[in-house]
């Protein structure tokens, strides 16, 4: 008898034809039956049942490595800031007091003036190189304090060239210019110091050492000259060079450094028919202030030019 009923020689239509879910459950049920199934109903049926397939988990990318040079990809922007508000807190605190007083005449304002020069010679000196021997050392030393050499120079020249004009400090222009070539004299010097410093930085183990002794090689060089000088003055304080036209010895020594130099070239000298005077001595202390500070300057780019020693 027949497993399927017929009706005329045909199937029963209520019974459906096996399909390839029907054969995907034989074979899920694990039937003993041999069965074949033709390739193409082979193929139906991996299409409704799709292996699985594994997934793959995306890789985690790579921590970035910190940036050490992230404190000076602005630079000097930053550091110009800096410089400008100091400036501006050197003019206060000098200058601010007077004005509050309403003693502006030119006798009252040159002392006044005289300090807030001095306050910027500190800062070239003493506190610009602070500020950066306390950061990381930049790739390119020389140039990245070539560049802060610009941005110091500028404001320095600003400050000073108006003190020569008859309502503010009435020095005469050689006084004003005298100024200038000693704080931008040592602005260069500074800024050679430093390109060494961190050049030798960048091939010392000693870091903090080379930092260390930079900073009291600098500092040292600005404080000692006006020590010696008033210890100089004290000792000869009748000299009859010191009181004249001849600065002499202990003066000299005040104009090597950025912090006296502002009162003994910008000294009173009424008597000789101007507010202050320059004698030929003190362009030979200022030349020589150029002299060395063009030295580092070029034994650096012949460190430059050699590479980097072995």
């Amino acid at each position: 008898m027949s497993e399927f009923p017929i009706h005329d020689g045909q199937q029963d239509p209520n019974l459906a034809s096996p399909g390839p879910s029907d054969f995907a459950s034989d074979l899920a049920a694990g039937s003993s039956l041999p069965i074949v199934v033709p390739p193409e109903m082979m193929a139906a049926v991996m299409q409704q049942n799709p292996a699985p397939t594994a997934e793959r988990k995306p890789e985690p990318s790579p921590t970035p490595a910190p940036d050490r040079w992230a404190h000076r990809r602005a630079e000097p922007r930053p550091f110009a800031v800096i410089w400008l508000g100091f400036i501006l807190a050197a003019s206060v605190v000098s200058i601010g007091a007077v004005g509050a007083l309403g003693l502006m005449a030119s006798e009252v304002y040159r002392p006044a003036a005289r300090v807030m020069i001095s306050i910027i010679g500190a800062g070239v000196a003493i506190v610009w190189p602070m500020i950066r021997l306390s950061q990381e050392p930049p790739e390119r030393p020389f140039r990245a304090f070539g560049a802060d050499a610009v941005v110091v120079t500028i404001p320095i020249l600003l400050m000073i060239a108006p003190q020569s004009l008859p309502w503010m400090a009435a020095w005469p222009l050689e006084v004003s210019g005298a100024l200038a070539a000693v704080l931008v004299g040592w602005t260069v010097l500074v800024a050679g110091v430093l390109g060494w410093s961190f050049h030798t930085i960048s091939r010392s183990p000693k870091d903090s050492h080379v930092r260390a002794g930079t900073m009291i090689m600098l500092a040292l060089l600005a404080i000692v000259p006006p020590a010696a000088a008033a210890f100089l003055f004290a000792a000869f304080s009748t000299d009859a060079r010191i009181a004249g036209s001849d600065p002499g010895a202990p003066a000299l020594l005040m104009v090597a450094s950025p912090l006296a130099a502002p009162f003994e070239l910008a000294r009173e000298r009424l008597w000789t028919g101007s507010t202050a005077l320059i004698a030929p001595d003190h362009w030979k202390v200022i030349a020589c202030i150029w002299v060395l500070a063009i030295t580092v300057w070029i034994s650096g780019a012949i460190a430059i030019r050699r590479g980097p020693a072995n």
